[in-house]
């Protein structure tokens, strides 16, 4: 089969794979939360190569602390409005968050970091959503995730491979933070220094 499941001689791009991030136990733990924000809330969570689970290796409390502080002070709204970092979406995403959100929160493996839902902003249609960020033990919850969610697992180096391995087997892409060229399989992103500075999200 063809990577992110096509068929030959199938007409027209095929769906991507799963896109995850890796944190090292080396990379610096600001940098690895800006980068989580960039590649996981991106137009709300509607982008297919948007990052939905991260595998971190080493300590976690100083990123959850970078990410919590990005996931609370993004700004969901209009694109007209200056600073806004993502728009409205679908009622389907919209609704499909909510469900998943749910799903998340109650798993008993899984810890709130930033608890996401239904966004109402002055004199505006549509449906906004504010972020979700979940923490999860190994191996991660199989459960569904819809719009602007990522969740964070905390593991060894050979498990992060494990999953980074998956995800390209699946015609996906890992996002590396901290990593060596090559170190990953396929087609990675490593992000090894503040690189990124001028693409972050506002806040």
């Amino acid at each position: 089969s063809l990577p992110g499941g096509a068929r030959p001689g199938s007409p027209g791009p095929s769906r991507p794979g799963p896109r995850v991030a890796v944190v090292e136990a080396q990379a610096d733990r600001e940098l690895a939360a800006y980068v989580l924000a960039r590649t996981s809330l991106r137009r709300s969570g509607r982008d297919l190569r948007c990052v939905r689970r991260a595998y971190v290796v080493g300590p976690t409390e100083l990123l959850y602390r970078h990410a919590q502080r990005l996931w609370v002070e993004v700004r969901m709204g209009p694109a007209r409005e200056h600073g806004s970092f993502a728009g409205p979406v679908s009622r389907k995403i919209f609704d499909d968050f909510v469900e998943a959100h749910e799903a998340w929160s109650l798993h008993p493996d899984v810890e709130v970091l930033c608890g996401g839902g239904p966004l109402e902003l002055a004199g505006e249609d549509g449906h906004y959503l504010a972020p979700a960020l979940f923490s999860a033990t190994w191996p991660t919850p199989e459960l569904p995730m819809a719009g602007p969610m990522l969740v964070i697992t905390q593991c060894s180096s050979e498990q992060a491979r494990a999953a980074a391995e998956a995800a390209v087997r699946e015609g996906g892409q890992v996002v590396a933070v901290g990593a060596r060229p090559k170190q990953y399989p396929g087609d990675a992103r490593l992000v090894r220094g503040a690189l990124l500075v001028e693409r972050l999200p506002p806040g």
